[in-house]
């Protein structure tokens, strides 16, 4: 093994398990869909959610402002239907 493990774990499974435990702690460590499509849509739902907690965690950790444009606006390529506006943003 190339990586330094601490009692036999390497870093990158120490961060997917504190990971799985941070997510059944907060959301529950069961499933309650009944086929395999929507376990696994419920699964990832919980994933999302997530990473928006931590996201939202870590804006007011850093102290990090954020403004939301209340402006929705219409795509005319096709290609993405809605887009939002973001102010002081440049794209």
């Amino acid at each position: 093994m190339s990586r330094k493990t601490i009692h036999g774990i390497t870093p990158i499974a120490r961060n997917v398990e504190s990971t799985f435990r941070m997510i059944t702690r907060k959301f529950g460590d069961s499933v309650k869909a009944n086929t395999t499509t929507a376990m696994s849509n419920e699964v990832l739902a919980k994933l999302v959610c997530h990473n928006i907690v931590v996201c939202i965690h870590e804006m007011f950790a850093l102290g990090i402002g954020v403004e939301f444009a209340a402006k929705v606006e219409r795509e005319s390529d096709g290609e993405q239907p809605w887009t939002v506006k973001f102010p002081n943003l440049q794209g």
